[in-house]
């Protein structure tokens, strides 16, 4: 779920890099991209969606490569 200022300093999450940031005006943008996305491992539905808003210019680009090369193997595939 994505949501607007939504705290991310959490005791459970590890670590956090900052892509980039969305302007209020492309919210909507952002949004359809993350429904649009397949459902899938969390690492691979983050990087697809990566994907499609560099495509749409809400970040920059280079993001989606050097998540891709990060994605854990899974037991099950």
């Amino acid at each position: 779920m994505i949501q607007a200022n939504k705290r991310v300093n959490s005791l459970g999450i590890a670590s956090k890099e900052l892509v980039g940031r969305i302007q209020e005006k492309d919210i909507n943008k952002l949004k359809s991209s993350a429904q649009r996305v397949p459902l899938q491992r969390c690492q691979r539905w983050t990087c697809d969606l990566l994907e499609d808003i560099e495509r749409k210019g809400l970040i920059t680009a280079g993001w989606t490569a050097h998540f891709r090369g990060r994605i854990e193997p899974s037991p099950h595939e």
